[in-house]
């Protein structure tokens, strides 16, 4: 017994091998300064676990202006929400019905600190294997990498469908919209008096929550390009964000809901019914060229509806994304002025005589 388990380690060890080999090659660009500074990144597949689970898509443009600050704007929705595809025939929901999850973030980076430094960076020549194993090969180029960090801000609109119910129940009373009367939300016999007609133990509201947000951004820049012998063409070429923000909330609001009767019934919130804080830490990557592979990954609390004193029920989300980068060269420089042209063009012409004074040097020795 003993001996299998110990024969299962070491090939569960060996499952995973990378070798660094000596190649020939040429380099092509090591300058991560030339990257695309303006990118679409778009989500094919974007999941969100908050309150109820969606999937769908996302969109995100940022670009760079005068090499520091970066603005972007994001938009993420959803073909599925746990909340809008549940089948309603005695609760009380929003009129119409529910309408899928949606949210916006535009924000802008100011980056305060910007430096490139010579590093080597590992180029993955192949990768190849099973369910069972996987074999790298890879390489170290004498490079550059860029560094960034800065601080950021921006707003976030989170346009969510909820179902409350059990626990959640208690942070919320029907208001008849008529007569005015408020009634608690029950969490067992869901018919009664006062009541809104059908089972009113379970409600589906509206959500609208607006966050400003605050907070750091660390950004990696590599641009590395090669042309390896029996390899062909090579890189490690990609632009790395870590963020964390706080998040404040003024304005989070609940929609009224309808009855099986047709009635409409205001939700009120009760005290504790909202989180106004929260926070968020999320990683990127997306290519630093002109088309590439991009994904992320954020966790946090998001400020809104309370559903109950689990962490997931006070906010507590986590979403994913994975999809395709597409970069421009596109951005704004400040306009050299005609000093700067007539000290350059100076600079270039001390640099042609210079040359010419070899080139005669060089003759009369000849």
């Amino acid at each position: 017994m003993v001996k299998h388990l110990r024969t299962a380690l070491i090939l569960a060890g060996l499952s995973t091998q990378a070798f660094a080999d000596s190649i020939t090659y040429t380099t092509i660009e090591t300058d991560p300064r030339k990257y695309k500074p303006t990118v679409l990144s778009v989500d094919l597949v974007n999941c969100d676990l908050y309150h109820e689970l969606s999937a769908g898509y996302g969109l995100k443009l940022e670009t760079v202006i005068l090499g520091r600050l970066m603005p972007y704007a994001g938009f993420k929705g959803s073909w599925y929400d746990g909340a809008s595809h549940k089948v309603f025939d005695d609760y009380p929901e929003a009129p119409g019905g529910m309408s899928k999850q949606f949210n916006t973030d535009v924000g802008a980076t100011l980056f305060l600190l910007n430096s490139v430094k010579e590093r080597k960076v590992r180029v993955v020549l192949s990768s190849y294997g099973n369910s069972h194993y996987r074999i790298t090969h890879f390489t170290w180029i004498p490079s550059q990498v860029k560094r960034m960090f800065g601080v950021e801000g921006g707003i976030f609109y989170n346009r969510k469908g909820i179902a409350i119910k059990g626990e959640g129940a208690s942070f919320y009373n029907y208001k008849d919209k008529a007569t005015g009367a408020e009634v608690a939300m029950p969490t067992s016999s869901g018919s009664g008096t006062g009541l809104p007609a059908g089972d009113a133990t379970w409600a589906f509201p509206m959500t609208n929550t607006v966050s400003f947000y605050g907070g750091i951004r660390y950004r990696n820049i590599k641009n590395t390009v090669i042309r390896a012998e029996g390899y062909g063409k090579r890189s490690n070429a990609n632009v790395v964000d870590f963020y964390a923000d706080l998040m404040l909330a003024p304005v989070s609001t609940i929609g009224d809901v309808t009855d099986k009767s047709g009635k409409q019934w205001e939700m009120v919130q009760k005290s504790g019914a909202v989180n106004h804080m929260g926070y968020r830490v999320g990683f990127s990557s997306h290519c630093s060229r002109t088309f590439g592979f991009s994904y992320y990954m954020e966790f946090g609390k998001r400020p809104g509806p309370v559903l109950g004193d689990k962490f997931a029920n006070q906010g507590g989300y986590l979403s994913l994304g994975v999809g395709f980068s597409i970069g421009s060269g596109l951005q704004l420089n400040i306009r050299k002025h005609d000093g700067d042209k007539s000290s350059k063009k100076a600079e270039k012409n001390a640099q042609n005589e210079d040359n010419k004074e070899k080139d005669d040097s060089s003759s009369k020795k000849d």
